[in-house]
Parts: structure tokens; C-alpha cells; sequence
């Protein structure tokens, strides 16, 4: 109960974690694991919010769908980025407009850092682009 009820800060369950650093090790083999750490968190804004304080600094590009989850602009606002908006259609993503969209930034002296793409969704699913 000790362990569940803490208010330090926690990477997770540590058990939990432990098991997930053992299963990604088995399952991947990622280079330099033991590097690495695992984040175990209660919800996606959390996470996302997570990775975004790591990830950008004021003012980066973000590249996000038309119609995005209106969370990654409360996970965002601390560094106040570009949005860059992709268009979809039934079947996801219009590859055609995310290369516009890298070209547009590129056009503004900058570079995507992030971009948040969902490639399964209620619209298309079973849908892969790569």
C-alpha cells in the first residue's frame, strides 16, 4: 500500500515498470537499453505532456492533424509552438499536404520537431502509412 499511495515522483508501479524494461528488452532488443527508461503514465494527456516538456522549446513546429485532440494543445501551450495543420480525408493523412506542411516550415527557417499522427483512427481503420 506504501508503494501505491506515494506522492514522490514516480516513473510508475515499479514492479510494472521493471516488467515492461524486461519485455521491451526481449521483444526489441533496443539499441543502448540500459540507457533508457521506461514512463508508465495515467492517461494520454499526461503523457503527452510529459514528452512534450522534454522534447520542445519555445517556439518549435509542431505538425498536428486538421482536427486534432484538443489535448495536445493544453500538453503544448508551455512552450507556445507553431501548429502546423494537416489535412485528412476518410483515409487519413494526406501524405501530398504533410510534405507541403515540412516544406512550410522549412519556409519559416525551421524544421518539424514534433509531429503528432495518429495512423489508426475511427475514420480509417486498419489504416498504415508509412
Amino acid at each position: 500500500m506504501r508503494e501505491t499511495l506515494q506522492y514522490n515522483k514516480t516513473n510508475g508501479y515499479p514492479p510494472l515498470v521493471k516488467h515492461l524494461q524486461r519485455l521491451i528488452q526481449h521483444l526489441h532488443n533496443p539499441p543502448k537499453w540500459s540507457d533508457r527508461e521506461v514512463m508508465v503514465t495515467n492517461g494520454s494527456l499526461e503523457g503527452l505532456g510529459r514528452v512534450f516538456e522534454i522534447i520542445l522549446d519555445n517556439g518549435d513546429f509542431v505538425i498536428i492533424p486538421e482536427h486534432c485532440y484538443q489535448g495536445v494543445f493544453v500538453a503544448t501551450k508551455h512552450t507556445q509552438p507553431n501548429y502546423i495543420p494537416v489535412k485528412s480525408d476518410h483515409d487519413g493523412l494526406i501524405v501530398e499536404c504533410l510534405q507541403d506542411a515540412i516544406l512550410n516550415c522549412r519556409s519559416k527557417g525551421g524544421s518539424p520537431k514534433v509531429s503528432r499522427i495518429i495512423a489508426d483512427t475511427i475514420h480509417s481503420p486498419n489504416t498504415l502509412q508509412s
